[in-house]
């Protein structure tokens, strides 16, 4: 079972597609931002993204992840599982 996933190159924007987390915390490090998120099933995970979002903390937004750049963890071991 997967449920612990590192994005590298996430996206939001106001969007129907993905899912729609709440911003915690933004951490604005110049070159690019962590985006802390609770989902609605109070699961926490922060984003690496370019730039930080322009709305408030509090807020919800839409939130994506390109296709294959997601990497999926194992929970038990804590191993990366491979899709080949």
């Amino acid at each position: 079972m997967t449920t612990g996933w590192v994005v590298h190159d996430g996206s939001y924007k106001k969007c129907s597609k993905g899912f729609k987390p709440t911003i915690e915390l933004v951490e604005n490090l110049g070159e690019y931002a962590l985006v802390h998120l609770l989902t609605a099933s109070k699961v926490e995970f922060i984003a690496k993204t370019e730039k930080p979002p322009t709305v408030a903390k509090g807020s919800t937004i839409g939130f994506g992840v390109k296709q294959g750049l997601a990497h999926f963890f194992d929970t038990g071991t804590g191993t990366r599982l491979v899709n080949e």
